[in-house]
């Protein structure tokens, strides 16, 4: 039962500040003149970047551990949301952006092996189970919460995002 609330709980914090940050960026970027091409590029080339970082951290933590991966991972989440909160260009808005979508690369294949690592016979299913439900959760409440966060201050999300990750 513990492994399935860890399965539920660290999912649901990290994705809750990939959400944050993924509300943030664009609006930050669009403070400094962002055009919607400029925010579709910054999208595709965080993603991009994401896309190598997931194989080459899965083959890492079978060397290394699973948990050597995915703990420095989320503090560079972490790192990058305060970077992304003391933005000053549409490039340093990009450039986090992108640091924080690889930090994700970097979190979850490692900790969906971990899962598999942890997890007793029998309970592999139900533990997957809790961690997409834990995933999709954090990320849904995160994605409504953020419209409410704007409202205080577009600065508070990347800090509440960073508070998240850590918590993770």
């Amino acid at each position: 039962m513990k492994d399935r609330f860890y399965s539920f709980l660290i999912p649901w914090f990290s994705d809750a500040a990939f959400a944050l940050t993924g509300t943030a960026a664009p609006l930050l970027a669009l403070r400094f003149g962002a055009n919607a091409m400029m925010l579709g590029a910054m999208g595709f080339a965080a993603q991009l970047v994401r896309i190598p970082v997931c194989f080459a951290s899965g083959r890492a933590s079978e060397n290394l551990g699973r948990k050597q991966i995915a703990i420095p991972a989320i503090c560079v989440t972490a790192a990058g949301a305060i970077g992304l909160a003391s933005s000053w260009s549409i490039a340093s808005v990009a450039a986090f952006f992108s640091l924080i979508a690889t930090s994700a690369g970097m979190f979850f294949p490692p900790f969906q092996a971990h899962i598999g690592d942890v997890s007793k016979p029998g309970h592999l299913r139900k533990n997957l189970g809790a961690y997409n439900l834990g995933w999709c959760s954090g990320g849904a409440v995160a994605a409504l919460a953020a419209g409410w966060l704007v409202t205080i201050g577009l600065p508070v999300l990347p800090y509440v995002a960073a508070g998240a990750a850590l918590t993770a």
